[in-house]
């Protein structure tokens, strides 16, 4: 049950990278050797920011803790995935404009910069990881590699499709981060 409860939240959270990437995708010209670059670059970002939230969320349970705050742990990793899921559904369905121009290929620094804006989600995913007791390694490493294969998949797509298929990605996972946090009040 944890290994599926990882795999939806990292799957999750990682189309709320594929969103953001996807925009980007759409304004280049031609894909070239950079996307490998930007992909691992946000595997590594958000393997070291899913670490970080996992240690803090092993922190917070580093004392002796009684079934009463058992109880409030859940209470709190469901409230996180549930605020999570809530601001990815508001970036989905707010109305936004959007000034179009074509680059000749990826800008690696601005790219760069948006993963590291990105990695807030991947903290809260390894905080709510940390809270309820997952394994680490197999946390961390989902979140590298699930972030840095939809940011490759978001480029290519945006490139090939357009900017259509970015926000009801984003739906989607906002929605299913909601239900896993309801849901992981009944466990």
């Amino acid at each position: 049950m944890q290994t599926v409860l990882v795999i939806l939240i990292v799957l999750s959270m990682a189309l709320g990278h594929y969103e953001a990437i996807v925009k980007r995708g759409a304004m280049i010209v031609k894909l070239d050797r950079k996307i490998l670059i930007i992909a691992a670059l946000c595997g590594l970002f958000n393997l070291c920011v899913a670490a970080g939230g996992y240690a803090l969320g092993r922190f917070a349970l580093s004392r002796d803790l009684g079934e009463r705050e058992f109880f409030w742990i859940n209470i709190v990793a469901g409230i996180l995935l549930l605020a999570s899921g809530l601001s990815m559904l508001i970036r989905a369905y707010r109305s936004r404009r959007l000034l179009e121009h074509r680059m000749d290929s990826i800008d690696l620094v601005h790219d760069t910069i948006l993963e590291l804006r990105l990695c807030l989600y991947s903290f809260v995913g390894g905080t709510v990881c940390g809270l309820l007791s997952f394994r680490m390694l197999f946390v961390v490493i989902a979140f590298a590699l699930g972030t840095a294969v939809f940011s490759a998949a978001g480029y290519i797509s945006g490139r090939s499709f357009g900017m259509e298929n970015g926000r009801p990605a984003l739906a989607i996972g906002g929605g299913t981060l909601c239900a896993i946090g309801i849901a992981i009040q009944f466990l």
